[in-house]
């Protein structure tokens, strides 16, 4: 599911694609939401980066490999204006495990064998009170606007944002971190990537992950599938931004 909605341009870049290395057989995904006015060009950069530069040994350097990319990815992007966030999941069919990493607030879901269900944090200090507690730390200036969005700053003429974990963003990169969150999942059946653009509208409702899960669920066939989530998600209002999304199920 890749859609522009509203916007002027599709700043969202994806992932989604099998691979085979060292041993080691599966599928890498990810979504990348850009953010100023080349972000569309920093979140495809960062995809492509990431596919080129990650390069685990084997199935317990998967962790540190997804570090290792993202710092280099981060080094990358430093001299960009424009940011983007980073969501990827590393899924090792051969040896039945998952390593997902978020920076900012594009949402994972993953549910292994068990039923047992991950959320990605949202690095946003709208929604993170840590969030902002640890941007202040680094020198943030908090800002709320008179529609009570929340967002931080270095200066109050200066620039704004609501993340509080992003790549790129060279004028805000001293009040930012670039360091993602991980999670391993063994026995993972269900891994669903997301831009915010799929849950805009419903980011203060603590089931609105669930339920696009459940409607990703709902078929057994890829397309279907996306189709069915861009209807849900039309159920909540016009498509406002960019809305991407990555599935993968156990066969």
């Amino acid at each position: 599911l890749h859609e522009q909605g509203l916007r002027e341009d599709q700043q969202d870049s994806y992932i989604a694609q099998p691979f085979s290395m060292n041993g080691l057989t599966g599928h890498l995904l990810g979504v990348f939401d850009g953010h100023g006015e080349d972000g569309g060009y920093a979140s495809r950069h960062c995809a492509e980066a990431f596919v080129r530069h990650f390069r685990p040994t084997d199935v317990y350097d998967v962790p540190g490999a997804v570090r290792r990319t993202i710092r280099h990815l981060a080094a990358l992007l430093q001299a960009f204006e424009a940011g983007t966030t980073l969501s990827v999941a590393c899924i090792v069919e051969s040896h039945d495990i998952a390593t997902a990493a978020v920076i900012g607030d594009s949402p994972i879901v993953m549910k292994n064998s068990a039923e047992k269900v991950w959320h990605s944090p949202k690095h946003n200090i709208g929604v993170s009170a840590a969030e902002l507690a640890a941007a202040k730390a680094r020198g943030a200036r908090h800002y709320i606007s008179r529609h009570g969005t929340e967002y931080i700053c270095r200066r109050m003429s200066g620039d704004m944002l609501q993340l509080s974990r992003s790549l790129g963003d060279r004028s805000l990169r001293p009040i930012l971190s670039d360091t993602p969150d991980l999670f391993t999942m063994r026995k993972p059946r269900f891994v669903l990537l997301m831009t915010d653009g799929m849950v805009d509208l419903t980011e203060d409702d603590p089931c609105a992950l669930d339920e696009v899960a459940k409607v990703a669920l709902s078929t057994g066939h890829p397309t279907l599938a996306a189709h069915k989530m861009l209807a849900w998600r039309m159920t909540r209002g016009p498509l406002s931004d960019n809305a991407t999304a990555v599935l993968w199920q156990a066969l």
